[in-house]
C-alpha cells in the first residue's frame, strides 16, 4: 500500500512540478494536456457519484473485491512504468508529467480496468477495512496487558502519598487507556461490508503487499 501511495504521488508531483518556459508552442501543449487533466479528472468525479446511492454511500460487493484483487497488479504495472518514463524523461521535457497523467484513464482501459472510479472507491474501503482488522487484532492480543495497566494506574490513585497533581495525570491517562479499548469501524462501513473485507482478508493483504507485524509465539516442548 505505501508502494502504491509513493509510486501515485510521483505522477502527481511530476504533474504539477512544471518549469517556467517562454517558448509559446511548449505553452500551449501544456495548456491543451492540462485541459485533458481537468476534463478527465472530472470525468472521474462524475463516475465517482454515479456509483454512490442517494445517501452518497458506495456499496462493496464481493464481485468488486474480486476485481480490485484482479485489477490491483495492473494498476501497480501501469504507474511504474509512468513513473520509469518521467524519471527518463524529466531532464528532457516538462511534458512529460502532464502528458503521462492525461493518458492514465485511457491505459488502465486497455489494460481491462474499465471503471477507475469503481477500483478508486473499492480501495478507499478495502484499505479502512483492513487497517480497522489489524488495529482491532493488535488491540485484542493487547487487552489483558491494558486491563493490568489500567489496575496498577487506579492503585496509585488510592495511595494518598501521591500528590494530587499526578493523580489528575494518572486519571487522565486511564481515560485514555479505556477509550483506546474501543475502537469503531471506518465511517461508511457496513458490517456485512467488514465481513467481507475479514473473508478476503488475506488475499488482499497479499496483492496489496501490506506488512503485517506479528509477535512470535514460542511453545515449549516437552520431551518425554
Amino acid at each position: 500500500m505505501r508502494r502504491f501511495v509513493a509510486l501515485l504521488l510521483v505522477v502527481l508531483i511530476a504533474v504539477f512540478g512544471i518549469g517556467c518556459c517562454g517558448a509559446v508552442d511548449e505553452a500551449k501543449e501544456v495548456a491543451k494536456a492540462a485541459k485533458e487533466v481537468a476534463d478527465a479528472a472530472t470525468k472521474f468525479a462524475e463516475d465517482m457519484e454515479k456509483l454512490k446511492d442517494e445517501e452518497g454511500n458506495f456499496e462493496l460487493t464481493q464481485k468488486r473485491i474480486d476485481r480490485f484483487i484482479e485489477h490491483y497488479p495492473v494498476l501497480m504495472r501501469i504507474i511504474e512504468e509512468k513513473q520509469d518514463k518521467v524519471e527518463r524523461a524529466e531532464s528532457e521535457s516538462s511534458m512529460v508529467g502532464i502528458t503521462e497523467f492525461a493518458s492514465l484513464d485511457k491505459d488502465l482501459r486497455n489494460a481491462g480496468i474499465d471503471n477507475a472510479a469503481e477500483f478508486y472507491l473499492t480501495l478507499i474501503e478495502v484499505s479502512a477495512g483492513i487497517y480497522y482488522i489489524i488495529y482491532e487484532e493488535q488491540m485484542e492480543s493487547a487487552k489483558e496487558e491494558i486491563a493490568k495497566g489500567i489496575e496498577e494506574m487506579k492503585k496509585q490513585l488510592e495511595n494518598p502519598d501521591v500528590p494530587e497533581d499526578q493523580k489528575e495525570a494518572i486519571r487522565e491517562a486511564v481515560k485514555s487507556m479505556e477509550e483506546s479499548e474501543t475502537f469503531e469501524a471506518p465511517e461508511g462501513l457496513t458490517g456485512d461490508e467488514l465481513s467481507l473485507i475479514r473473508a478476503n482478508f488475506d488475499k488482499l493483504v497479499e496483492v496489496m503487499d501490506i506488512e503485517i507485524e506479528q509477535e512470535e509465539e514460542t511453545a515449549e516442548k516437552t520431551i518425554e
